[in-house]
């Protein structure tokens, strides 16, 4: 029986056949949910074919009270989950309705939809603009920065951010944004619009009138309630209900304790992933702090020339080139960390989806358009600051795809149909193949997109690049070099220290099937065994759910072998290259770890085995002082050892299996997190939705005394 099979039933309302199918497919235990809601038998909340499909929903509560009456174990536990799974369902469509129902009085539904866009595109640029200038004038520049004030919640910049980091603020925006667009579409497929036709008005006094705030709010209730399905769908949460003051609270969260560690440390790789930008940029900004000085002086001076951003295309190669240096430098770093996450060349690489565009093009169409983003976001940080009228044609400029295309073949040499297949590679198209638009950050409209430099200066150039060689290849890169990536990396750091099998590991094992090993070293007394699994960056809760997929097969083949070094320890030492004892190891001497290309689950143990990735498995190796470097005017004037990573001149097992535990990388992001139930504010009144989160409560990066 299959769950392709229980649809089937659901959908011709063959109630006693699907409460067969159910029970077959282990209902009694938690993992059946998972999977029926993985395979998306029944409507989704948040879809729009929810009503479609009412009646699987009808006929799955039918067939659920059958199977109540058919089994005799567990009866409990599958009444409580199936009627929990129901209710989350309804509770979220009727949260769901109430949006779609407030957005349709909002003036702005009745839009033009060019203008919609046009005006929803202007308030995330607008809020960019205004938050930096504020953060500027209370924001001491002799004060420390660490890289996390924008990550560290209850930072009162322009905006209360109680619980909040404002950094999560713009992300939840951009998400925002997308959930209007695609709100957008909605409409449009409903009314045919009329062709846009660009006009002045103030921008200010628009959003008012078409109540374009409440439609922000409502966007960010959306958003709330898609991430709650998301955790609800692929992750098994669950609620808690309470009643309080005689309105029911419900209290939604992991189910189990792994549920809450990995939930944990997918929070913990956010926040790094943004400390590791941050100091890669700091880096990069003070490696080449007086070419930033000229940038910022040679943008003052053309910002006053500048009257809209055609004459900023119209400025020369030599312009160009100058503010390209410390971008094309900061590429240069992100393809170190490319090399060994995508575990390939680069410049070998054939992105886009026909697999028809060169790498060095795409990072040359990414040049262009950041140069332009920043000369225009300089442009716009100016008029704002000295109160000039702002109009959405100044905030978000429309213009034609054929300027794009014919500058940047203008400045690189490239053909104008090149560049058209790379500049195409930015645009976010509706009701076609797509990414998102953190990676497309110019928005279509038939022959023209709307350029907002927000959107432009977001793009993270490293998840970009990936994305696209995925959508050109749609698949991975083979795990054996990912698994050479690592053994090159440790071998190049300690070779004298361990002994590092080079050979393939094989043989027919204890229970009768094949059995190979990934990467095999002894370190004194221990034989680590590391489980190498590289795979797509997760950028939501569905790839995340994949990772989680990947590190569960993970953990039993590592099981698996580990018992087998055990059982089989002659073949396995017969068929190793590396010198090992007469007898086997014990148990506690043969450690398990899973070492990943991604960040999202580093710091976690489950079942005895280490999750960890290939930066923190490979830095232990080569410098065990951790020092902390402050910078000022490009120069470093204070710098101070935070951590040892070795007890004594050289490293031990016991520091290696520390150091594992708890890696320096995230240790202090760790310590400054703290639970919290985020309260869903606008619904229908009939109850009130809490969701569990994890915030950065305090900066973790101690300033240098």
């Amino acid at each position: 029986m299959s769950y392709k099979n229980l649809k089937k039933m659901l959908k011709n309302s063959k109630i006693e056949k699907a409460s067969n199918i159910i029970i077959s497919l282990n209902c009694c235990d938690e993992t059946f949910f998972r999977n029926l809601l993985k395979a998306e038998i029944l409507p989704e909340p948040i879809s729009l074919n929810y009503e479609a499909n009412s009646i699987i929903l009808m006929n799955f509560i039918k067939s659920c009270e059958l199977v109540e009456k058919k089994i005799k174990d567990n009866v409990s536990f599958f009444s409580n989950r199936w009627r929990m799974l129901i209710k989350s369902i309804k509770l979220l469509k009727n949260e769901i309705n109430y949006i779609t129902t407030e957005l349709e009085k909002c003036k702005f539904s009745q839009l033009d939809t060019n203008r919609q866009i046009h005006i929803l595109l202007s308030h995330i640029q607008d809020l960019d603009v205004r938050v930096d200038l504020n953060w500027q004038s209370k924001t001491n520049r002799n004060h420390q920065m660490t890289g996390f004030e924008y990550e560290t919640a209850n930072q009162e910049i322009f905006i209360s951010a109680k619980n909040t980091s404002i950094g999560d603020i713009f992300e939840s925006n951009i998400e925002c944004t997308e959930i209007v667009l695609d709100y957008i579409n909605y409409l449009k497929r409903k009314n045919n619009s009329t062709p846009y036709i660009a006009q002045s008005f103030s921008f200010y006094q628009l959003i008012e009138e078409v109540n374009f705030n409440n439609v922000m709010i409502l966007a960010h209730c959306r958003l709330y309630i898609n991430e709650l399905w998301e955790n609800i769908k692929y992750s098994g949460w669950i609620f808690d209900e309470n009643i309080k003051d005689n309105k029911v609270e419900y209290f939604f969260r992991p189910n189990t304790d792994i549920g809450y560690d990995m939930y944990f440390y997918q929070r913990v790789a956010i926040k790094r992933y943004a400390e590791e930008m941050y100091k890669q940029l700091t880096l990069s900004s003070n490696k080449n702090f007086n070419l930033l000085q000229s940038q910022y002086d040679l943008l003052d001076n053309l910002s006053s020339k500048w009257t809209n951003i055609y004459s900023i295309f119209n400025s020369n190669l030599e312009i160009f080139i100058e503010l390209s240096q410390t971008e094309y430098a900061f590429i240069l770093e992100q393809e170190k960390k490319m090399s060994v996450t995508l575990c390939n060349d680069l410049y070998k690489q054939l992105v886009g989806k026909e697999k028809n565009i060169p790498y060095i093009y795409f990072q040359k169409a990414y040049l262009f358009l950041s140069a332009i983003g920043k000369m225009y976001r300089h442009f716009l940080m100016k008029s704002i600051d000295e109160h000039k009228v702002i109009t959405t044609n100044i905030l978000v400029p429309h213009i034609p795809k054929k300027i794009l295309y014919e500058n940047l073949s203008r400045l690189t040499n490239m053909s104008v149909n090149d560049a058209k297949k790379v500049i195409d590679c930015f645009i976010y198209k509706f009701n076609k193949s797509k990414i998102d638009i953190f990676s497309e950050p110019l928005i279509e409209n038939e022959s023209n997109v709307f350029f907002s430099p927000v959107l432009i200066n977001q793009l993270i150039y490293n998840r970009a690049v990936e994305l696209q060689i995925y959508k050109a290849h749609d698949s991975s890169i083979p795990g054996f070099q990912f698994e050479n990536t690592i053994k090159k990396a440790i071998v190049l750091n300690k070779p004298d220290m361990l002994q590092i099998a080079k050979n393939k590991v094989e043989y027919i094992a204890f229970d009768g099937d094949q059995i190979e090993f990934d990467c095999i070293f002894l370190f004194e007394d221990k034989l680590f065994i590391i489980e190498a699994k590289k795979l797509k960056q997760p950028f939501g809760s569905k790839e995340l759910s994949n990772v989680e997929t990947e590190i569960n097969k993970a953990l039993k083949q590592l099981a698996r072998r580990k018992q087998s070094i055990i059982k089989d320890w002659k073949k396995f030492k017969d068929n190793c290259d590396i010198k090992l004892p007469i007898d086997s190891p014990n148990s506690d001497n043969i450690i398990k770890v899973i070492c990943l290309n991604t960040y999202n689950y580093t710091g976690n143990i489950i079942d005895d085995c280490f999750i960890t990735d290939i930066k923190v498995l490979c830095r232990f190796w080569y410098e065990p002082e951790i020092m902390q470097t402050a910078f000022q005017n490009g120069k470093v004037y204070k710098e101070k050892v935070v951590e040892k990573l070795w007890e004594s001149y050289k490293p031990s097992p016991n520091d290696f299996i520390k150091y594992l535990k708890d890696p320096l990388h995230i240790k202090y992001i760790k310590e400054s997190m703290k639970e919290y139930y985020r309260k869903y504010y606008i619904n229908s009144n009939d109850c009130d939705i809490y969701k569990f989160e994890y915030i950065l409560e305090k900066d973790p990066n101690p300033k240098i005394d």
